[in-house]
């Protein structure tokens, strides 16, 4: 090949290769690129404790649990309860590349023990049902998630005299599905958070999940609550 068509190809390729990696980048960052397939998309901004695609099994599950954990926190403001909740990246079965947790695990759900409270010896939960963020949104906040439940969720449920033993409420904006079970006479004030679980929309793939008997949930139940005034 003449020198000149030769270099002129290699440029060709080069401009070709530089505008695919630019397409696969998120919100305009730019990522290691280890494969083709403009779907497999490897961010290089990994860090050791998000990154579990190295990872199977029980092993997996283990450290997805501690990862699940470790992070998680609830605060207050004037208007809402806020619950932090860490996330990380696994494997992908058919690139062997690392994704977002929430590409596999689009729904992400919150348990809730009402503190001091049963009915028949079971205790009252407040469960909080909602999507699993993208994988752009976990890499901008540092595989850290919140989810925000206005205070007014809790206003209807409270003017009630007589309580339902189950009552559910679909806040719209946030996409957010707010269920109370086994509820007695009185609501519970103090809500402490007892299980997280990762869940697929087809039930296709073993929910990733960590209950009230972590020990991690049980040492630290003093940042792991909320009360509703």
């Amino acid at each position: 090949m003449h020198p000149l068509l030769k270099g002129l190809f290699i440029y060709i390729i080069s401009l070709y290769l530089g505008t695919l990696v630019i397409k696969t980048s998120w919100n305009g960052k730019i990522y290691a690129l280890f494969a083709w397939n403009t779907q497999e998309r490897t961010p290089s901004s990994y860090e050791p404790h998000t990154n579990l695609a190295n990872l199977n099994g029980q092993t997996m599950v283990v450290y997805a649990q501690k990862r699940l954990t470790e992070k998680t926190i609830i605060l207050e403001d004037k208007s809402s309860y806020r619950i932090q909740v860490g996330l990380f990246a696994i494997k992908d079965s058919n690139s062997n590349l690392p994704v977002p947790v929430c590409e596999k695990y689009k729904i992400i759900q919150l348990l809730f023990y009402g503190k001091g409270m049963s009915v028949n010896g079971q205790p009252s939960t407040l469960t909080v049902t909602g999507p699993c963020p993208p994988g752009p949104a976990l890499l901008q906040n540092n595989w850290l998630v919140t989810f925000s439940i206005p205070k007014s969720a809790f206003k209807q449920i409270q003017r009630m005299e007589n309580l339902p033993s189950e009552y559910i409420t679909y806040l719209v904006d946030s996409q957010l599905e707010i269920k109370f079970s086994q509820l007695g006479s009185t609501l519970p004030k103090e809500w402490i958070l007892m299980g997280i679980a990762l869940k697929d929309e087809l039930n296709l793939l073993p929910p990733i999940e960590v209950g009230p008997s972590s020990k991690d949930f049980l040492s630290r139940q003093e940042k792991l609550s909320f009360k509703i005034h």
